[in-house]
């Protein structure tokens, strides 16, 4: 069988948190679902999601050091944040 992908999953439950978004599920969702598009080789993926995570407003102001991570995370790949 195939390797289900969980990205659906995990953002389904970030943005379903009784109708409201939760900055900080958001941006460990995409952190995570893009880990995850690296580990078996989808780097388009793996962009997008980090580059989402990067994006939401948990990474810009929460000073969480896993922030700072996704941020390094993509100055290491070349990709813009």
């Amino acid at each position: 069988p195939g390797i289900a992908d969980p990205a659906p999953l995990i953002l389904d439950h970030a943005l379903s948190e009784k109708g409201r978004t939760l900055q900080h599920d958001l941006f460990y969702a995409n952190l995570y679902s893009s880990l995850w598009y690296e580990s078996v080789g989808d780097m388009t993926r793996a962009k997008k999601f980090m580059q989402d995570a990067v994006g939401t407003a948990y990474a810009d102001r929460s000073g969480d050091y896993m922030c700072g991570l996704a941020k390094v995370h993509c100055n290491l790949r070349n990709w813009t944040t």
